[in-house]
């Protein structure tokens, strides 16, 4: 056969032609490879030649005075001194004094790092990688030193220090230097037909000086955290430290201090200050100051927010949490892991971590093994000093940072067990055998708690373990949602539609699954809701896309094909498709996968980009800028309970909304306004002056950017003009009966009928009065028993709650309009 024939030339004579083939394969194959390590060796050449150069420098570390003094009654303030006192809190030992910084002293800080920023804004992205990789390269070679100095100040342990200090100030460092200069590298903008012959560019400029007023619980991650972005923006940075762990401080500014210096760059940029809290405001309400980050209490944050308002300073905010961990009944494939994790998160730093696990909800089939596990394990925990230690009695849990917290903690324990919970282990401090001056607080596992506990609402910032039980994932999520906090949550179990409708359903500004703050491990946007505060750190722009067509194949392809070309990640999707109308309906929430050109996008570049697949599906869509939020124009007549529900729930954070202004046909509100800052427009409406006061109204709506106008109980018809003009953007909310009553007094007609439900109805408003498409609706049973008074009283309460989900909805850009009714993504 011709696969046999040997060949007759004299070069590879003998050869089959199936072996001369095997040896051309083989031959190129070896090629490729030997191009192939040609270019990676050059490659790395390259790198090794353009990587910013590394250099070494040292610095000592600091050591107590040596004379082994234990203070008996450790405090930071010293009788007869002004000075800050700095202790062990594991074991009391004295550290030293740390005089408080002045107005006069914050000043000149101030200043120093003024005059050096106006060097280091004209400085490279490679010279200030290059600074930021001699600090990474310390901390990697003298990572043990950083850690003990941590522990000895704060009295965590070494892991504890390793994972918290360690880990995550190395991860900063590295998603800045690879990542940085493309979240602040200037983006192009698109133009419009009448600018065409211009060009667009967007520019990040350094801010100048920046402070930071940072928490004691990871001294060293807060204290070099903020200064790494602020080094890599271009900015000076002044840091406030807290008093409890003063001592430190000046070690870990001068490991940044030091590689400043050694790339010849000036020192003084970067400042830290240590001081009292009534010398604070200075610093705060500083005219030179641009941007303030706080780290720390809510109480103290409203103090930090007003003083900043003093020089109209931006303030970000992180307030801790009442995170919770959702154990559903799937998790029981998984059980010996998730203990581990539960345990490391309710216990690292001896519970003082604003992002630890304070609540565990736990479904009905998993609750009675997990309370059995934990009790034992936590039993079992070794509290003490991880420095002094004995090698064959190691440590679980630190100290934490004072005792000042203890009579807290201790009532909050007694009354949830007065209250029905029950106490398996510790609830009280613990009185060291050894360190008889450490601050100590016995791990405790309490269990069987209720959501109406206050151990259950309020932030407990300390080592106990709070079980709480939950009939099925939609009561969880009632759970967890309940306190006023929203900053980080856990959700354990199988990947199924209960673990998908639970992440869905948690009000919070970030979500691990099947893990403890894995999102702060990796650099993903860091930040709350609620009372857990405002404004992200590490944040680039997530966006939300709505989008209503024909309902036909390739729809969802086409959608998330265009996403993952523009290099972003579906954050959460939810979509319907009506077989009546033959209508698909979605929502999306997206962001950038990285740092990369994806994340310079605005809003407007993707609508242009994504024009050409809704031309093509024939899509009314919308994209918007997920952290933008609507402006409401709320209007009211003189029954006040939802404006007041709404101007309240707005300031605190609950609605993701801004209120520009007030629009009233009475003046009976305009001192609740002011109040809450707010203008306040008195329209009187008339036969003769309808006309005139709506075209008031919608002048209003234009100068102030208006996107949707919520009728809050006003007590006048909207004119078919106004309708239509503001189509899809008016919500209104009336009392909702059966039967149905019309004319005045609703609900002593209703009390005369003696009905048995009354309810809330939130709608969009069309021309056809109270007939437009439902958003919202709720209903309260009532009896026999109650006075048109209090039917009054509880129909207020119905309505307001209604309003406030529906303006929730639509703000949150999750209610989309199917002909004569919503599609509600809730």
């Amino acid at each position: 056969m011709a696969g046999n024939e040997t060949n007759p030339d004299l070069f590879l004579a003998g050869w089959t032609p199936g072996e001369i083939d095997k040896l051309l394969w083989t031959g190129s194959a070896i090629g490729v490879a030997v191009v192939a390590c040609f270019l990676y060796g050059f490659m790395r050449i390259v790198e090794h030649t353009t990587v910013e150069k590394v250099i070494s420098y040292t610095i000592s570390a600091p050591n107590p005075p040596g004379d082994g003094k234990v203070l008996e009654k450790p405090s930071i303030k010293a009788p007869g001194s002004t000075a800050i006192q700095c202790y062990a809190p594991a074991t009391g030992e004295f550290l030293g004094f740390v005089n408080p910084v002045t107005p006069e002293g914050i000043d000149r800080a101030i200043e120093k790092s003024h005059a050096a920023q106006q060097k280091w804004e004209r400085t490279t992205f490679t010279h200030r990688r290059q600074v930021l990789r001699c600090i990474q390269a310390y901390i990697m070679e003298n990572q043990e030193e950083i850690c003990r100095v941590a522990c000895l100040d704060s009295g965590k342990t070494m892991i504890d220090a390793s994972l918290g200090e360690i880990l995550v100030t190395v991860e900063k460092l590295r998603w800045t230097i690879l990542h940085g200069e493309k979240a602040l590298k200037a983006s192009r903008r698109p133009t419009n037909l009448l600018m065409a012959y211009k060009k667009n560019t967007v520019k990040y400029e350094p801010l100048g000086v920046v402070a930071a007023l940072v928490s004691w619980n990871y001294p060293f991650h807060n204290l070099i955290g903020p200064m790494i972005s602020a080094i890599f923006s271009g900015n000076g940075i002044v840091v406030k430290v807290s008093e409890n762990t003063a001592w430190s401080a000046a070690y870990f500014t001068l490991i940044v201090k030091g590689a400043l210096h050694v790339c010849g760059h000036d020192p003084h940029l970067v400042q830290t200050i240590a001081c009292w809290p009534q010398t604070a405001n200075h610093l705060t309400s500083h005219p030179s100051i641009s941007h303030v980050t706080f780290i720390g209490s809510r109480p103290v944050a409203k103090l930090v927010a007003a003083s900043a308002a003093k020089s109209l300073t931006p303030v970000v905010a992180e307030l801790g949490g009442k995170d919770a961990a959702i154990v559903l009944d799937s998790a029981l494939g998984d059980f010996k892991r998730i203990v581990e994790i539960l345990l490391r998160g309710t216990f690292q730093a001896a519970g003082q971590n604003c992002i630890g696990i304070e609540r565990i909800i736990a479904l009905p089939k998993i609750y009675e093994k997990l309370v059995s596990e934990l009790e034992s394990r936590i039993r079992a925990l070794r509290v003490g000093s991880g420095l002094n230690a004995p090698k064959d009695a190691q440590v679980d849990m630190g100290a934490m940072i004072s005792d000042s917290s203890f009579e807290r903690l201790e009532s909050l324990i007694k009354g949830a067990v007065k209250d029905g919970a029950r106490l398996l282990v510790g609830g009280s401090r613990l009185n060291h055998p050894v360190h008889q001056s450490g601050h100590y607080f016995q791990p405790t596992l309490l269990v069987d708690v209720t959501k109406d506990m206050a151990i259950a609402n309020e932030e407990c910032f300390g080592p106990i373990c709070v079980v709480m039980r939950a009939k099925n994932p939609e009561e969880a999520c009632k759970i967890a949602n309940a306190p006023n906090f929203g900053l980080g949550a856990s959700v354990f179990g199988q990947y199924d539609w209960a673990m998908d409708a639970t992440m869905r359903n948690l009000k919070t500004g970030m979500v691990a699954v099947n893990d403890f703050a894995a999102y702060y491990a990796v650099q993903l946007p860091f930040g709350g809701m609620k009372g857990s505060g405002y404004g992200r750190m590490v944040s680039e722009d997530d966006f939300i896309l709505t989008l209503s067509c024909a309902d036909r194949p390739g729809v969802v392809h086409a959608v998330t094909g265009f996403l993952a070309q523009n290099n972003y990640n579906i954050v959460d999707s939810s979509q319907f498709g009506d077989p009546i109308s033959k209508k698909f309906f979605m929502r999306m929430h997206f962001g950038p996968a990285a740092a990369s050109e994806s994340s310079k996008m605005t809003a407007d570049q993707l609508r242009t980009l994504f024009q050409e697949i809704a031309q093509n599906m024939s899509m009314d869509f919308e994209i918007n800028s997920a952290a933008r939020k609507p402006r409401v124009l709320i209007m009211v007549s003189k029954i006040g309970h939802c404006l007041n529900d709404l101007l309240y729930r707005q300031s605190a954070s609950q609605l993701g909304i801004d209120v520009p202004l007030i629009v009233s046909n009475h003046p009976d509100f305009e001192p609740l306004a002011a109040s809450y800052k707010i203008p306040f427009h008195h329209l009187p409406v008339t036969a003769a002056t309808k006309q005139e006061q709506e075209s008031k109204i919608l002048e209003l709506v234009k100068e102030n950017d208006v996107d949707l106008i919520v009728l809050a109980r006003y007590m006048q018809v909207l004119s078919p003009m106004i309708c239509t003009a503001m189509s899809g953007k008016i919500i209104n909310i009336h009392h909702s009966f059966l039967p149905s009553f019309k004319g005045a007094k609703p609900y002593h007609q209703a009390y005369d009928r003696g009905v048995k439900i009354i309810g809330a109805t939130a709608h969009f408003v069309t021309s056809d009065l109270d007939e437009g498409p439902i958003i919202e609706q709720n209903v309260v049973r009532v009896d026999h028993a109650l006075s048109p008074k209090e039917l009054t009283i509880e129909g207020s309460n119905v309505e307001s709650n209604v309003l406030a989900a529906a303006v929730k909805f639509v703000a949150e850009r999750r209610v989309l309009l199917n002909g004569h009714k919503t599609v509600v993504f809730n």
